[in-house]
Order: C-alpha cells, then sequence, then structure tokens
C-alpha cells in the first residue's frame, strides 16, 4: 500500500502530520490562489455592473471577457489543488484561510474524528467529532477548546456551507 491516502481512509494524529510538509505548500497555492480569485470576482462584479451602462464591443467588454477566462482557469487550477489534498488524505474546509482536515481515529473519543490544521502552523493543533461542526474543536495539546480565535469562529466556513457532517 502506497503513503498516499484516500479522503475516507482514517489515519493517527501522527500520520496526518507527516502529510504536512506537502499539505503546507498546496494549501499555500491555495490561499494565494482564492485570494486572487475573490479579487477578480469583485472586480467583475464590477465591470458588469458598469457594463450595464455601457455598450457592448467597447474596450470594458474586451477586458470583461479576459477577466472572466482567467476566472475559470483559476477556478480549473484551485479544483486541481483540492483534488491533490485529498490524494494525501486531507480535505479543504476554508480555501481563504487554509484551513485542512484529515478523517481520523483519537484516542480520547470515541468514534471517527477530524484532525485539523491550519495554514501556516507546523503541525496539526485540533481535533473534533466527526459530526460536529468546525467550530466544536478541540486542541489535541489540552482537554479543552482552546484556540478557537485563530479558526475566525464568526466568519466560519460552516456559514458557507464548507461542512463535513
Amino acid at each position: 500500500m502506497s503513503d498516499k491516502s484516500s479522503s475516507h481512509e482514517s489515519m493517527t494524529l501522527a500520520g496526518a502530520n507527516r502529510r504536512l510538509p506537502l499539505v503546507r505548500k498546496i494549501a499555500a497555492d491555495i490561499v494565494a490562489l482564492s485570494h486572487d480569485l475573490a479579487d477578480r470576482e469583485d472586480r467583475l462584479k464590477i465591470l458588469r455592473r458598469r457594463g450595464r451602462k455601457q455598450s457592448t464591443g467597447s474596450f470594458h467588454s474586451d477586458e470583461l471577457d479576459s477577466i472572466e477566462e482567467i476566472v475559470q482557469r483559476d477556478q480549473k487550477t484551485l479544483e486541481h489543488y483540492v483534488a491533490e489534498l485529498s490524494e494525501v488524505g486531507g480535505e479543504l474546509r476554508d480555501a481563504s484561510l487554509g484551513i485542512v482536515e484529515f478523517r481520523g481515529d483519537w484516542p480520547e473519543h470515541d468514534g471517527p474524528v477530524f484532525f485539523g490544521w491550519l495554514h501556516p502552523n507546523d503541525e496539526i493543533t485540533y481535533w473534533r467529532p466527526e459530526r460536529s461542526k468546525l467550530t466544536d474543536r478541540r486542541s489535541v495539546f489540552e482537554d479543552s477548546v482552546a484556540g478557537r480565535e485563530e479558526f475566525g469562529d464568526a466568519d466560519s466556513p460552516e456559514s458557507n456551507g464548507n461542512t463535513d457532517g
């Protein structure tokens, strides 16, 4: 069996941490690209609003077409990065923050869990029961719910539909 893990396999905390060198590189690309995409999508909204006021065939229309092509290309690249994460057992939870989780087993919990990592940390920082919200995470370093501020609960991914379970 290869070292690659499907997103359906579960692993230990140590196994998830061993994957971080590759995950760190992929996540850095994802975070940068997601910020670029957000900027381009904002620019597209502005151009579309202006476009309603201008005639077609203008320089504005050419710029709009060009940005739309770049956005489509970048969205495909982002999908490729997410697939790469999946190949090593990672599941992207938030592209702009770089939150990645790994399905695993934690001795302190009876049942499957997710181990969570936030870009650019050096190691996994939390775990949560599989059928819980991302905000239900618990520190791997102590038996508490430490570190919630680090993940920006007010703007949590589950509010955007990015939860699993």
